[in-house]
């Protein structure tokens, strides 16, 4: 009998005080994450969560695939 390992995708994981959390586009800063709260939650809901992430509770991140994202970072230096 053979065992055989399947080897998975490298991930990274960027969080919001990561230097590459975000993407420059020009002029513009975009964040590769973020949350929304739909428009169907309570507005005591809401404000919960809003004072959870003001309060730093709550923190946006990104699971990137690694292989990809040196790639893209690469690309965006030789760029500029």
């Amino acid at each position: 009998m053979s065992l055989s390992v399947h080897k998975g995708i490298p991930i990274k994981r960027l969080t919001l005080f990561d230097p590459d959390f975000h993407i420059v586009n020009g002029i513009t800063i975009i964040p590769r994450a973020g949350c929304e709260v739909s428009k169907l939650c309570p507005a005591e809901y809401a404000d919960i969560i809003n004072e959870a992430h003001r309060q730093g509770w709550i923190k946006p991140f990104a699971n990137v695939n690694a292989e990809w994202f040196e790639r893209e970072i690469m690309w965006n230096h030789l760029k500029n």
